[in-house]
């Protein structure tokens, strides 16, 4: 039953999204999402203005539009805290996802038959950020009808943050990290970690999507490289990621920035190679602050 934005009625499925300056990809993005063959009851689009929402969309039954501060974690804390009761379910999507139809009919039941799942992510049958290109509708569409039907559930120790799904009353007790600006690198399994506290945590196969990693309005590449070193850090000092891990992961992204540094197919690696170095100056002689990476996105 779908229930009109604003009400006091307790709303079973809740989709949000954080997006900024993408208002086409936006659109395009929810108007799909509207024909699920079950659709989610309310889709929040949570922006850093209104010139971020294509013009018409707000109106949209089921749809209603929030303005944030910018950042992905800020805008979807910003997000579930406009809907009061908490959902049951908060799905947390990417702009620039793409589900199979069913995705939200499969999703339902899978988590009615298992209520120890606390947090769940669908199978990303395509990822362009993978294949370091952006992959068109097209590409995705294709993708995703040519995918084999599986129902395989299996316990995973993150997510993947294009998609997933937590019950409503995890998503109230474990907000995301606003110190982790912009981008938010790793934000989804810092989330992940924290939500295991509560239960399971899950990757579905029955839920099928597209990642289409389309590239513009997101953060440059030298605050990516600086969020790559500081965010693991700061995970790290709060305990949702092992030293080892951090340490893996500073050389799996130091390595790959500077080994295809000549790649000019590939996304900015010199300007993530400068934002992973003055990463490591901020961790060594300024604290590690990942909320840093404003000041680094800013300078030129």
């Amino acid at each position: 039953m779908t229930h009109p934005p604003g009400s006091s009625t307790r709303l079973d499925h809740v989709v949000i999204i954080a997006s900024t300056r993408r208002p086409g990809l936006l659109g395009r993005t929810v108007e799909a999402l509207l024909e699920q063959t079950v659709p989610a009851d309310l889709v929040v689009l949570s922006v850093a203005g209104t010139e971020d929402v294509p013009a018409g969309l707000a109106a949209r039954d089921g749809v209603r539009v929030v303005v944030s501060e910018r950042g992905s974690t800020v805008q979807r804390n910003t997000g579930l805290r406009s809907i009061d009761p908490v959902p049951d379910l908060v799905t947390y999507l990417d702009d620039d996802i793409l589900l199979a139809p069913d995705y939200f009919e499969r999703l339902r039941d899978v988590m009615r038959r298992e209520p120890d799942v606390v947090l769940l992510t669908g199978l990303v049958v395509v990822d362009g950020a993978a294949l370091g290109r952006e992959l068109s509708p097209e590409e995705a569409r294709a993708a995703i009808s040519a995918a084999p039907e599986s129902s395989l559930l299996k316990d995973i120790g993150g997510t993947y943050g294009c998609n997933m799904t937590t019950r409503g009353h995890v998503a109230l007790r474990e907000p995301f990290d606003e110190r982790m600006r912009l981008y938010a690198w790793q934000e989804d399994t810092d989330f992940a970690v924290r939500c295991h506290a509560h239960g399971r945590v899950v990757h579905y196969w029955g839920c099928v999507a597209a990642h289409l990693a389309v590239g513009s309005g997101r953060v440059n590449g030298r605050a990516l490289g600086f969020a790559q070193i500081v965010n693991p850090f700061h995970m790290w000092r709060k305990g949702t990621k092992s030293a080892g891990n951090m340490v893996h992961d500073w050389w799996r992204y130091l390595g790959s920035n500077t080994l295809r540094l000549g790649d000019r197919s590939r996304p900015d690696r010199s300007g993530r190679l400068v934002g992973n170095l003055l990463g490591f100056r901020e961790v060594a002689f300024r604290g590690g602050r990942p909320e840093a990476v404003e000041k680094v996105a800013a300078s030129r």
